[in-house]
Formats: structure tokens, C-alpha cells, sequence
């Protein structure tokens, strides 16, 4: 049965300021409350003026490279963050239907967008049921996942806390991204932020060389960029260094150690090398940091699975859905567990639920198509397979359908030319990544054909993969035995 895979997260951690640009009319907000205007004297700051609060905003009615004018004094222009300026949001969401297409030049539901600007000057916000709009800060978490494109500015998005209404000239989808930073590096080669940006860019297009080398140069400009080095370790664990990743994630966490996203990426890191339990306590640490952080439960329920304390896994996964009910992936995850627990109505209701938020995301589908054979429903198991791979997804090599076709104990169900095809394909999509699942797959569709000499060639590659742990080890072995008595796999689970 297939998780869904980790979420490593960028999160602006400490980035040095862009170059100073005109704030004159803008609206900004300090970032310490209590904070004191001032006058101008020596090069500095006398700080006798009125206290400033963080929770309120206020206009610039002049500003240079380091002093901002507000009414009544000045303070440092690192003391400020802009804000965006407050546009009527759209009056009523109409989620799409399942199914249901979007126009051409549209973002359809899922699409991952980046931020053109720092998230403080961004508006994000929503209505309630009243219709009273209601505006909150832009999570620093990227990437974020579009809801919906309304075709007339706006674009609802989830930023890993919450949905709401964001003006689309606001966002760059992740294909484009490195291409609009591009342009701002080229103009400032210093400028560490559209660095920095361009490389979050590349690494979301899937480009982690690229990422590396402006990551590298972010940290040149600036060895006290937390959020390079995070950037960079997320970069090294999409090219499997985990060991250079949790070292960057490391220095990220010296440097700034109060954001919770390096540790829950460095707990990422550990659980690809299937250091469980220091997994387990980075993700602790992070939900220490930020106890309504999801993703840090959903992360660590993944650990707890793959310790096989389904238990705890599973009470992760709620609590990341009560943080989040619409965290599709925590539905998915937790379906696994109960799939394990031999839970299975449990099961379907959770692939179920995910399927009706993200009804285009195989993984669900397949997996429940798998409870399905376990309760010997195999018309609607194969009907769930043939609906995963016609979505032709990268993210579902083929491999669980190819080993149902191989072995389902009802022989009218098992196919096995159709299960080899599937399998090769498996093991051609994910290539280098190719895991024993894949190879089990083969075997036991060649073993279906009666080539029990190919079957022998592939099991035993299954065999080889270092990550099979003593369970699997010994249900692989057993298989083994079979094709060498020239028997097929049947699977009577």
C-alpha cells in the first residue's frame, strides 16, 4: 500500500532585505511591539516619541534606505515590514465539482504557486458566513496549493494553515518561478531574497543542482542565511544526501533555532535513512515550536507507521486532520494504518474522504482498491485499479495492480501478460527509485506465466534491497521457494 510522499517545506526563516525600495504611502506594521519613534540624531535614533504596537498598522509618509518617516517621528526601516493594502475579497467560494473542468489560462485545483513577494505584503483573507471579511497573515511555507482559480483576479490557495482569497498577480506557479526571479537577480545580483526565491523556484520545478548553486551563493553573500541552508537541505534530500541535508538543516536550526520547519524537514531526512526515533524526536521538536504545525503530525505518524505502531500513527494523523480537516494526505495515511490494523471499512471511509477533496489523486484510489481485495471484493478492486492508472499520474507506478492481476486467488480476475506489462512500467517510471515492491511485482507476473526462470531473476533482486526489514524479508524468501518449486504466488492474505 502506497503513503503519499513527505512535504519538505521552504519557510522563510532569516533572509537579508532586498535593496531598499520607495515606501513613501505604503503601509507596514513593526515587527516588535512597544517599539518607540524617534528623532534623528548622529547617524541614529533618539527613541522618545509614542510606543508603537506590532498588532496595529501605519502609512510611510517618507522613506530612504534606512529611516522610514511615520507620523509623529521615525523609526529604522528594518524595524518595519510592509503589509498589503486591503482589496474587497470575492463574496462566496463555489468549490469545484468532482470532474469539473477549468477554463483554459485557469489554475486548476492543486497547482503549487510561490509568492512574487515577501507573504507580509501579500493579502490573504477570507468572509465568513455573515460575509464579513476577515484578513490574516500569509504563511512563509511554500509551496502553497491552489483551491481555485475564479477567473476574475483571485485565486483561492491553502498556505498549510488555512484556505483563502489571494490576487492572482500576487503568485507565480512553480514551473515559472525561476524564470520571475530570474529577472530580480539579474537586476541585483546581491539581492539574497530573489536568490533565494529563484533557488525555492528551481527546486520545486525539480532542478536541485540549479537550487544548490543559488543556495550557495545566498549563503556566500550572507553564512548567517538560516533559511539558505534549509533551502539547501531540502535540495541535497530530493538527491538523496540526507547526511549533507541534515547537516545544512543543522546549521539552519543553529542559526535559527525557534522555526520549526528545519527540524521537521531534518526529521524528514532521518526517516529516509530509517533512523525512526531521531525522526520522531525532530518532529516532536517542531510540534513543540508550532503545536498547530499538520505537517509535523502527519510526519510523524509516517515514522510511528514505519516503526508499525499503527496506534500512535494513527492519533498523529487525527490530530493533523483536526488541525487541518482538509489535509487530504493525514486521510490517506491514516487509511493505511487502519488498512493494517485490518480496519478496513475505517479504511475506505478515510481514501473515501480524501478522494472527495482531491478527487484526481490516484494514490487513494489504488489503495483502496487494495482493502478492497483484502475483503475478496475484487470487482470493485479492479474497477478502482483501472481508475488510478487511467489518470496516468507519475506518482503511481502501477506495480500493486500488477501483483493483484499476478496473484488474486480467483483465477477469472488474474491476467498475467497484463500484469508483466504493468510491472516493466512500474519499474520504468521509477527507475533508480524501483524498490522491492516493484521487483516482487515482476517476479510473481512472470511466475503467473509460467517463466518461473524470470521470476527467480527479479525475486531475488527483491531480496537484494536493503530496506526490506525481517518480515518482509521472510514473506520475499518464501516466494522465492515457490517460483524455485515452479509454483505461482497466490495471495491468500
Amino acid at each position: 500500500m502506497r503513503r503519499l510522499p513527505f512535504v519538505i517545506v521552504f519557510a522563510l526563516l532569516s533572509i537579508t532585505p532586498a535593496p531598499a525600495d520607495d515606501w513613501t504611502g505604503k503601509t507596514i506594521k513593526v515587527k516588535e511591539d512597544g517599539l518607540k519613534l524617534g528623532r534623528k540624531f548622529g547617524g541614529g535614533l533618539v527613541r522618545d516619541g509614542d510606543a508603537l504596537s506590532s498588532a496595529k498598522t501605519y502609512k510611510v509618509k517618507s522613506s530612504d534606505e534606512t529611516y522610514l518617516e511615520l507620523a509623529g517621528g521615525f523609526i529604522f526601516r528594518g524595524d518595519a515590514e510592509l503589509v498589503a493594502e486591503a482589496k474587497a475579497l470575492p463574496k462566496k467560494y463555489v468549490p469545484l465539482k468532482e470532474g469539473e473542468k477549468v477554463a483554459d489560462g485557469l489554475w486548476a485545483f492543486g497547482t503549487k504557486v510561490l509568492p512574487k513577494k515577501r507573504p507580509s505584503q501579500i493579502q490573504f483573507g477570507d468572509r465568513d458566513e455573515d460575509g464579513k471579511q476577515t484578513y490574516f497573515a500569509l504563511s512563509d511555507i511554500m509551496p502553497m496549493e491552489v483551491r481555485k482559480d475564479n477567473g476574475d483576479g483571485w485565486v483561492r490557495i491553502h498556505d498549510r494553515h488555512r484556505e483563502g482569497w489571494v490576487q492572482k498577480d500576487d503568485l507565480v506557479s512553480k514551473e515559472d518561478a525561476p524564470i520571475f526571479w530570474d529577472k530580480a537577480v539579474k537586476a541585483n545580483p546581491k539581492d539574497t531574497y530573489a536568490l533565494y526565491m529563484r533557488g525555492v523556484g528551481w527546486e520545486h520545478k525539480g532542478e536541485p543542482d540549479n537550487a544548490i548553486a543559488d543556495f550557495n551563493e545566498c549563503i556566500r553573500l550572507d553564512p548567517a542565511d538560516a533559511a539558505a541552508y534549509n533551502g539547501r537541505g531540502i535540495a541535497w534530500s530530493d538527491k538523496k544526501e540526507y547526511d549533507k541535508a541534515i547537516a545544512d538543516y543543522t546549521e539552519a536550526i543553529r542559526l535559527d533555532p525557534k522555526k520549526a520547519s528545519a527540524y521537521l524537514n531534518r526529521g524528514n531526512a532521518w526517516d529516509d535513512k530509517e533512523d525512526y526515533d531521531k525522526a520522531i524526536a525532530d518532529y516532536t521538536e517542531a510540534i513543540r515550536l508550532d503545536p498547530k504545525k499538520a505537517s509535523a503530525y502527519h510526519s510523524r505518524g509516517i515514522a510511528w507507521s514505519n516503526k508499525k505502531d499503527y496506534d500512535k500513527a494513527i492519533a498523529d494523523y487525527t490530530e493533523a486532520i483536526r488541525l487541518d480537516p482538509k489535509y487530504a494526505r493525514s486521510y490517506n495515511q491514516r487509511g493505511w494504518s487502519y488498512a493494517l490494523k485490518k480496519e478496513y471499512d475505517k479504511a475506505i471511509a478515510d481514501y473515501e474522504t480524501h478522494l472527495k477533496l482531491d478527487p484526481k489523486d490516484p494514490i487513494p484510489l489504488g489503495n483502496r482498491a487494495i482493502v478492497y481485495a483484502r475483503q475478496k471484493k475484487y470487482d470493485k478492486a479492479v474497477e478502482g485499479f483501472e481508475a488510478a492508472i487511467k489518470l496516468e499520474s507519475k506518482n503511481y507506478p502501477p506495480y500493486e495492480y500488477a501483483e493483484f492481476l499476478a496473484s488474486c486467488p480467483e483465477a477469472k480476475y488474474r491476467d498475467g501478460p497484463k500484469a508483466v506489462t504493468l510491472a516493466k512500467k512500474a519499474i520504468e517510471m521509477d527507475g533508480k527509485d524501483a524498490d522491492w515492491n516493484h521487483f516482487a511485482a515482476l517476479a510473481a507476473a512472470y511466475a503467473e506465466t509460467g517463466d518461473f526462470e524470470l521470476a527467480i531473476v527479479e525475486q531475488r533482486k527483491a531480496l537484494d534491497d536493503k530496506s526490506l526489514d525481517k518480515d518482509d524479508k521472510a514473506k520475499m524468501e518464501k516466494r522465492l521457494e515457490l517460483y524455485r518449486a515452479k509454483k505461482p504466488y497466490r495471495d491468500e492474505e
